[in-house]
Parts: C-alpha cells; sequence; structure tokens
C-alpha cells in the first residue's frame, strides 16, 4: 500500500529515454542515458507528459533507499498511441 511505501522510507523516480541501442539495466546507465519524468515519489503511479505520438520508449525506475543507495528495475519497453 501507499502507507507501507511512504513507512519504507523508499523513494522512486522515473527516467526514460526513446534511444533503442540504450543499455537501460543499470543505474548509471539509466542516469546517464535517461530523461528524468517523476522523482521522487511516495506514491505507486505517476503520469509522463510531453512524449511523443507512435514512438518507442524504454522506461525504468530507480528506487532510492533511505540510505542513499540506489537501485533499478528491469527496463520496460512500450509504444505511445499514434496522434
Amino acid at each position: 500500500s501507499e502507507d507501507e511505501l511512504i513507512a519504507s522510507g523508499l523513494s522512486y523516480s522515473v527516467y526514460y529515454t526513446d534511444d533503442s541501442e540504450a543499455d537501460f539495466s543499470t543505474v548509471d546507465n539509466i542516469l546517464a542515458k535517461g530523461t528524468l519524468g517523476a522523482s521522487d515519489l511516495k506514491t505507486l503511479s505517476a503520469t509522463i507528459s510531453m512524449l511523443a505520438a507512435g514512438t518507442d520508449y524504454k522506461f525504468n525506475v530507480v528506487v532510492r533507499d533511505a540510505n542513499g543507495e540506489k537501485y533499478c528495475y528491469s527496463p520496460i519497453k512500450v509504444q505511445t498511441k499514434t496522434a
């Protein structure tokens, strides 16, 4: 639940790229090659705006724990709807 998320001390940031060749599977690569879409989230959802229609994107989430350590999930690929 969101209450548990807040209590855990975790913070989530969403990054994306339209570079289909980018390695988006490590924190260092995400931070170097990604665009920050939403930061310091304490909720379980985010809206990323200003994406181009009909474009392939890779997304990943960087998690920061209470000690400042950063981790990431596996990237996902999505295509935005055509306008």
